[in-house]
């Protein structure tokens, strides 16, 4: 496949649709010049895990996600190892 492969995450209790946001606005960009790159917007569904909260939880969907990319590559064989990753953490301040 030609175009550059984008992994959306999901922060803590973060949902995979909120990729949907991001990836509409790359594809105003993308029709208003032809020239651009071709994005294409993977993401993973961690079923809104407070991973916050629990290091155990993050390392697991570190090991995952490993294997998720290494899926994904192959087939972007033309562009190299070019990935972009699209972290979306937000945190709350917590008070007593």
């Amino acid at each position: 496949m030609e175009g550059i492969p984008i992994l959306f995450i999901p922060g803590s209790a973060g949902s995979f649709r909120q990729v949907r946001s991001l990836a509409s606005e790359a594809a105003k960009k993308q029709y208003s010049n032809p020239k651009n790159e071709r994005f294409h917007f993977f993401t993973v569904n961690f079923n809104e895990e407070f991973t916050g909260f629990h290091g155990a939880s993050i390392l697991q969907q570190a090991e995952y996600l490993n294997g998720v990319v290494n899926y994904i590559l192959p087939f972007y064989s033309k562009c190299g190892k070019n990935f972009l990753f699209f972290f979306f953490f937000f945190f709350r301040e917590i008070s007593h």
